[in-house]
């Protein structure tokens, strides 16, 4: 008998590798479709399968995943990206039965919604950042006085890598980020209180918004910094951060993976700032500290109920490969120096240690890729 298959949609996200590791060790086909700007040569590497498809905004994706899909015969279909969760639960098609995890309409529309998504937080008693609407009563240049600068303009939709996230400190910065946040995401954007602190993170597995495994850390590095996303961590077990973090899941009967966007203020309140209803790009760090979302995971694919294990060791330093040497290459360092830091971080080599062995050929293939495309982009700017 054949083994179960996962189809993995992403957008070219690292941490689909590790979580098609993880499965393919309990004895999965993981299949990775990545939505990406320039197709690539499919790999193929027995169990796991990496192909590509157009981007989620383009009219041929749905069709490209539907292809692969009618041969494939995936038990599920795990969507890794605020995009491809839009396109498997919003959209009208027979494969999206398939998907996990299965929720309502109004649920997915609610956490894909950063604004909405503040407002339920709100109502629920969490400490939530002032917003306001740039569309409605309020001028641009009155909210910002309500508010006050430094201040945040927020695209309703995330892209991954905090695209639609940008911190203005005067009325013209806030003027060009709501012009170019409104240009890419065809939407209205928001402004958000700035709350100044360090950033942290809660992420879990969750069956009808129970916890059955839980993971947080502050966030000690960004790239791009303040916006971008970790690519150094520390673990956390404050009660205050994961009890917020479970309210908002809790309210919503959340099933599936999860993560939470925090900032703890001067005061020592963390500050909610958004969900992503899906699996989160630093997941791999709670691996690094024997936190388990897998073995739960394929309980719930067979309808079975986890045992709740939510305890992990706090204070870990965890580096997270390969998105920390990445970084270190796309710095603004000269070209030598960026080079002699990648090499020399062995916090982040270190963490190849705890990576699949046959995972590591298709790290490297992903990071020649982005480097290939993103000296493309760089080429064509200069033209």
């Amino acid at each position: 008998m054949s083994a179960h298959r996962i189809l993995f949609l992403d957008e070219d996200q690292p941490h689909t590798l590790h979580m098609a590791g993880a499965l393919i060790r309990r004895g999965y086909q993981a299949h990775i479709l990545s939505a990406v700007a320039h197709p690539r040569p499919p790999y193929d590497g027995g169990a796991l399968k990496v192909m590509t498809a157009p981007p989620p905004t383009d009219a041929e994706y749905l069709d490209a995943v539907e292809t692969i899909v009618a041969r494939g015969s995936y038990q599920h279909i795990i969507p890794m990206s605020d995009a491809t969760v839009r396109c498997a639960h919003l959209e009208d098609r027979a494969w999206t039965a398939r998907v996990f995890p299965r929720a309502g309409r109004d649920r997915i529309e609610l956490l894909l919604d950063k604004r909405r998504t503040c407002e339920f937080a709100e109502s629920l008693g969490v400490f939530t950042p002032a917003i306001r609407d740039i569309d409605g009563g309020d001028t641009l240049a009155q909210a910002a006085r309500d508010l006050g600068y430094p201040l945040v303009v927020k695209g309703v939709a995330g892209e991954g890598g905090g695209v639609n996230v940008s911190i203005v400190r005067s009325l013209a910065e806030a003027e060009d980020a709501i012009s170019v946040t409104r240009g890419r995401t065809k939407q209205q954007p928001y402004l958000q209180q700035y709350v100044e602190g360090r950033p942290y993170l809660a992420g879990g597995l969750f069956a009808n918004g129970a916890p059955v495994r839980l993971f947080a850390a502050e966030i000690t590095q960004q790239s791009p910094d303040r916006t971008g996303p970790a690519v150094r961590l520390r673990s956390s077990d404050e009660a205050a951060l994961v009890e917020s973090f479970c309210a908002v899941m809790k309210a919503v009967e959340w099933t599936g993976f999860a993560q939470g966007d925090y900032v703890r203020d001067e005061r020592g309140r963390f500050a909610f700032l958004e969900v992503n209803p899906r699996p989160w790009g630093s997941i791999a760090a709670a691996a690094r500290v024997g936190v388990d979302f897998f073995t739960p995971l394929v309980q719930l694919f067979h309808g079975e109920t986890p045992e709740a294990r939510l305890g992990f060791p706090a204070g870990q330093d965890i580096a997270l490969f390969p998105q920390r040497i990445r970084a270190h290459l796309r710095s603004s360092r000269a070209f030598v120096r960026r080079w002699v830091a990648a090499v020399s971080d062995l916090a982040s080599w270190r963490a190849v240690w705890h990576t699949d062995p046959r995972l590591i050929r298709p790290y490297l293939r992903w990071m020649i890729y982005r480097r290939r495309e993103l000296v493309h982009r760089l080429e064509l700017q200069a033209q």
